[in-house]
């Protein structure tokens, strides 16, 4: 009988190699929207600029994933709630830096983050990855313990290009380190439908990436660059906003890809 454990969640990274894709805005109103509707979910911020943890309310204190790294804390240890009602979070901080290298250093690291969570109780229904630019240990960490990959892509020219090389990663790490990893799909994020060169791209990549493609989108809201500075989810801080119809449409999306 297999073991009930924090791997038996819908485990989804939050990945894109280019830096700049709304991959933490995305994970922050996918967590609250999940919560919402009744879901404990359990974040993982990956990135040394910690731009999630503070958003979800973490102050300068209290145990980070760079503690469990370095220090061998007990992941559980280093789990904490935060101020949206459902997520729990293991934050990241400047220090995660120094954490590569020392998860470099461990003995099958691509595989560390998985065993974690084999550790960790079933208490979750989502466990989210929140992941870093660029391709370190703790971004394939990320892949090798999830199941489904959620792919923020802009559509701008030099995004379909991204997106090739984006899904040859998602089959190298299928060959290397998790066959039973799949995409959930690629979300168009900043979508400006006012720009003539939106609509082409968008065409594009019906055509060349249409069975991948989510038929969520999210525009371009002045309200989602603000949401953060407020440290609370875009639903709270303006709510009758298109930023928040398009996360609503999104979380059930995801909601209805796990049926």
């Amino acid at each position: 009988m297999r073991s009930m454990n924090a791997m038996n969640s819908r485990r989804i990274a939050i990945f894109n190699a280019k830096g700049g894709t709304g991959k933490t805005t995305t994970t922050h109103a996918l967590a609250a929207g999940l919560a919402d509707q009744g879901h404990k979910i359990l974040v993982f911020d990956l990135d040394h600029q910690a731009n999630l943890s503070f958003w979800f309310g973490r102050k300068d204190d209290g145990p980070t994933l760079d503690d469990v790294i370095r220090r061998d804390m007990p992941m559980l240890d280093a789990i904490r709630p935060t101020d949206v009602p459902g997520v729990d979070l293991v934050a990241g901080s400047q220090w995660l830096v120094a954490a590569d290298p020392a998860l470099r250093a461990k003995i099958g690291a691509e595989l560390w983050l998985r065993r974690q969570l084999e550790r960790l109780p079933a208490r979750w229904g989502f466990v989210l990855f929140d992941c870093p630019p660029g391709l370190g240990i703790l971004t394939i960490a990320a892949l090798a313990a999830a199941g489904e990959i959620l792919a923020p892509v802009q559509p701008q020219v030099l995004g379909l290009a991204g997106v090739a090389r984006l899904l040859e990663t998602l089959d190298q790490a299928r060959e290397g380190i998790n066959p039973d990893l799949r995409l959930l799909g690629l979300l168009p994020v900043m979508v400006d439908h006012r720009l003539a060169l939106t609509a082409d791209v968008l065409a594009q990549l019906r055509e060349h990436f249409g069975p991948q493609l989510l038929k969520s989108e999210i525009g371009v809201n002045v309200r989602l660059a603000e949401a953060p500075s407020h440290g609370v989810p875009i639903y709270a801080y303006a709510p009758r906003s298109t930023g928040s119809a398009d996360y609503r449409a999104l979380t059930q999306e995801v909601l209805h890809h796990g049926v």
